[in-house]
């Protein structure tokens, strides 16, 4: 009787930690489910913030594309343009060493300084876009 009741003891003890443990595991399993969901909310949040954010990262882009555009044909117009001022320069030159009557030299500076004011325009034109796309490179 007593090596029956020192086993059910045994049994009983047994049962009880595996209550105990089935507990434990149950309680990890909540904790578990807890932490999942709230990752779960998480992912969701930087989803919906992640598929904000995508249409103005593509209205970026597609900006700094036509910005890249506006800043190579501006460059193609300044070199134009100093070429025109370059010009101008070398007839102003040539007509003052080849003697030329004042009135025809004052038209040449005249005509230069026009090239010269047009270029600056166009320059700061070029460099306000370049700043533009900088900017808009670095937000990226």
């Amino acid at each position: 009787i007593e090596d029956l009741q020192f086993q059910l003891d045994k049994m009983e003890l047994k049962q009880k930690q595996l209550l105990r443990k089935e507990e434990e595991l149950k309680g990890k399993i909540l904790e578990g489910t807890a932490e999942l969901e709230n990752f779960t909310v998480k992912v969701t949040e930087r989803q919906k913030e992640l598929d904000t954010r995508l249409p103005k990262a593509q209205e970026m882009y597609g900006a700094q594309k036509k910005l890249t555009k506006i800043v190579r044909e501006q460059q193609v117009v300044v070199q134009k343009w100093i070429i025109a001022y370059k010009r101008a320069d070398f007839h102003v030159q040539n007509a003052i060493k080849e003697k030329a009557p004042k009135p025809a030299i004052d038209d040449l500076e005249n005509l230069r300084q026009q090239q010269k004011e047009r270029l600056q325009k166009e320059t700061a034109v070029m460099n306000k876009a370049e700043q533009k796309l900088t900017y808009l490179q670095d937000e990226a």
